[in-house]
């Protein structure tokens, strides 16, 4: 007896060689140029192929139309990556089978099995962006909303006011449920807090894929006027401008610059940038010595002008922590840095020089005495000292190279009978040009050696 198996791609116990495979194509997302011959290569929208593309790479079909021979197929295609959106793509693979008529096919409309992938592509770090600061009530709430715009983030983690001295890993130990951000919408994120007092906001983010990777960004500078206090040097929000917003309080100007960044308050970040420090100090002194503070104000600001500008640890500003400025120039000591650093750009030079003795001792290069006038006493120490080695500011060596010679003399001329210097940070101009310096000092150097022969 004869058994006839009915199998698919065989009739009456004959393999049906027409059943087999003689075309493939494929299509990632809905339809770009995937194998690199510069267009899409079926474009008819009432073609079963739309948006697919030819296999390139490899083209091997089942059906050999010249032997009419069936067998295994084999399509492959190399794709540039790069071309491909980040996260999710989408490929679908349609291998057809043999129907033309002109090789033996049936003749009838396009037959197909389909297969389907999903490619996760993972090039870069997850971000995100701030998109909207939205209060929510009348008493400091508000709604901070970041978004993921190729919607690969998995999860975020929002910490508001954070320092800006924390590490990469010491904010990661920090992720926890109880600040991870609400996925609202596909890659919206959102976080709600109370009483947010006015000033420039800082965020930390941690963004996750599901594939691990991460990013770490610090939102800085975001400016809320809608929430509680009056904004710039009130610290805590209470309405007030007060002494304990300098110091002797918690999370006062004072402590917050102590802490070197571990700990930051939008209040007291007039640049923007994130920390607190030495330039928001001099920022703040307008508010603190306004009038609209409170009594005492100014001087708390006077003094913690004093207390971070005294380079040495005695309590007071002298020529003494001028001179350690100059011994401080090129350290790499975290402490000698942070202390001496007052323009925070990473190094102590003589732009910090200018800055003590111009915005915290309120005087001029060539105040020997630094009583905040130069005058005929600074002069005199110049004099009287001159040549001499081994010397100080306080004995007339401005320049810190240790002498007192032809750049002292410049500095007490240049800046001859000044007073009360405006701050430093916001004129730069004071600082002593190069040829009115060689102009007034080289002819005052003539009366000097006169002087000194009689």
């Amino acid at each position: 007896d004869e058994v006839v198996l009915n199998v698919p791609g065989f009739a009456n116990g004959v393999r049906d060689i027409h059943a087999d495979g003689d075309h493939a194509m494929f299509r990632i997302n809905g339809g770009i140029d995937a194998n690199g011959n510069g267009v899409v290569d079926v474009v008819n929208p009432g073609d079963v192929a739309y948006g697919f593309e030819n296999f390139l790479t490899t083209y091997d079909p089942g059906f050999d139309t010249a032997t009419q021979q069936g067998g295994a197929g084999l399509y492959e295609q190399d794709v540039d990556a790069t071309a491909l959106p980040e996260g999710m793509n989408f490929l679908t693979v349609r291998a057809f089978r043999h129907r033309d008529a002109a090789s033996g096919g049936d003749g009838g409309p396009a037959v197909f099995s389909e297969f389907r992938e999903v490619l996760w592509v993972d090039r870069v770090d997850p971000t995100v962006r701030l998109d909207a600061a939205t209060p929510y009530n009348e008493t400091g709430g508000f709604d901070f909303d970041f978004i993921n715009d190729d919607d690969t983030a998995d999860a975020v983690h929002v910490f508001r006011n954070l320092g800006g001295a924390f590490t990469d890993q010491q904010i990661l130990d920090r992720v926890s449920g109880s600040n991870q951000s609400n996925n609202f919408d596909g890659g919206v994120f959102g976080t709600d807090y109370d009483d947010v007092i006015n000033g420039n906001q800082a965020f930390t983010v941690v963004t996750f894929e599901r594939t691990g990777s991460y990013s770490i960004q610090r939102f800085t500078g975001v400016a809320i006027e809608d929430g509680l206090g009056l904004g710039l040097g009130d610290r805590n929000g209470d309405g007030v401008i007060a002494p304990n917003d300098v110091s002797n309080a918690f999370r006062s100007l004072e402590q917050i610059l102590g802490a070197r960044n571990l700990v930051f308050e939008p209040a007291l970040d007039p640049n923007g940038d994130g920390l607190v420090d030495t330039r928001d100090l001099l920022a703040l002194g307008s508010i603190y010595e306004g009038e609209e503070a409170q009594a005492g104000t100014a001087q708390a600001y006077v003094d913690l002008l004093q207390a971070r500008g005294d380079q040495n640890n005695d309590g007071i500003i002298t020529g003494a922590d001028i001179d350690t400025l100059y011994a401080n120039f090129g350290t790499n000591d975290d402490d000698a840095l942070w202390q001496g650093d007052l323009d925070v750009d990473g190094q102590v030079d003589m732009t910090d020089v200018l800055i003590l003795v111009q915005d915290f001792a309120r005087t001029f290069m060539g105040d020997a005495n630094l009583d905040g006038f130069v005058a005929q006493g600074d002069l005199n120490q110049v004099l009287n000292n001159w040549g001499d080695t081994n010397v100080g500011w306080a004995d007339g060596d401005f320049n810190g190279n240790g002498q007192i010679e032809q750049g002292d003399l410049n500095a007490v001329l240049n800046n001859w009978g000044l007073s009360n210097a405006p701050s430093f940070a916001l004129n730069p101009q004071l600082v002593p040009e190069p040829g009115l310096v060689a102009l007034v000092g080289g002819g005052f150097g003539l009366l000097m050696r006169r002087r000194l022969k009689i």
